[in-house]
């Protein structure tokens, strides 16, 4: 009965071990690099977590920017930094502006959040699914 006990231990122990090093060999975490980097620190500088949130984290006066890159191209978001539009609801409140090297450094950033997978995070919400309960837009 002793051993019986102890060969089912160290089988729990070489299945669970297993199991671990399966799941965490399938964590796709996609790599980081210069560009990347660079990135977040123009993130920092210009302060953009004052406004926007990363993966619910940050300011919620503005969108989430976790998928932003799923729903803009490079070509619009890398105008929308350099030419500043106003923001709304302000009239002549204009977003704060980069340089074409910092657009394309804070792409890199976005682009690589994009990939991180969030499990469907941020949610919809309310008034966007009520809307779209309404078909409105």
């Amino acid at each position: 009965m002793k051993y019986l006990i102890i060969i089912l231990i160290i089988t729990t122990l070489v299945a669970f071990s297993y199991i671990t090093h399966i799941t965490i060999n399938n964590l796709k975490t996609p790599a980081i690099n210069e560009k990347y980097l660079a990135g977040k620190k123009v993130w920092h500088k210009k302060g953009c977590v004052d406004c926007h949130a990363i993966f619910g984290n940050g300011a919620y006066l503005a969108s989430d920017l976790t998928k932003t890159m799923s729903n803009r191209n490079k070509k619009w978001i890398r105008k929308f930094f350099t030419k500043r539009p106003v923001m709304p609801p302000n009239k002549s409140k204009k977003h704060p502006g980069l340089s074409s090297e910092e657009a394309d450094e804070i792409i890199a950033f976005l682009i690589f959040v994009n990939q991180i997978d969030t499990n469907s995070w941020p949610p919809k919400t309310l008034l966007k699914t009520k809307l779209k309960d309404y078909n409105l837009k």
